[in-house]
């Protein structure tokens, strides 16, 4: 009876422990996904070489990974880059950084819901 409680407990603590690996995993490959297709969008459209400053986050949220960017030419606004789903969709939005509300004029502000991962 003692085995079978100790050969239980031992098996719990395998998946739980094969569970929290896959999921680190899941959220390591999203994170790689996210910004990569981030940073292809800033790359096609040559904004890569305007960014002042990059920060990467994470929305706990919504489980999504994007960039907080400020662009030369827009330095009022403070910039979201991030994708929609993990390999479709894109939105880049502004936002008045000293108000931090959305600016609906913002210079380099884009949205597609089709665009994809290359």
């Amino acid at each position: 009876m003692l085995k079978k409680i100790i050969g239980i407990i031992l098996s719990l603590i395998v998946i739980f422990i094969v569970v929290a690996g896959a999921f680190f995993a899941f959220k390591g490959y999203q994170k790689s996904q996210n910004l990569k297709m981030i940073d292809q969008y800033l790359t096609e459209n040559h904004l890569k070489d305007k960014v002042i400053e990059e920060k990467d986050e994470y929305d706990p949220r919504k489980g999504i990974f994007y960039k907080e960017l400020t662009i030369k030419g827009d330095e009022k606004n403070t910039y979201i880059a991030q994708p929609i789903h993990m390999k479709r969709g894109f939105f880049l939005q502004g936002f008045n950084t000293e108000t931090k509300k959305h600016d609906k004029n913002a210079k380099y502000s884009f949205f597609d819901e089709d665009y994809k991962l290359k």
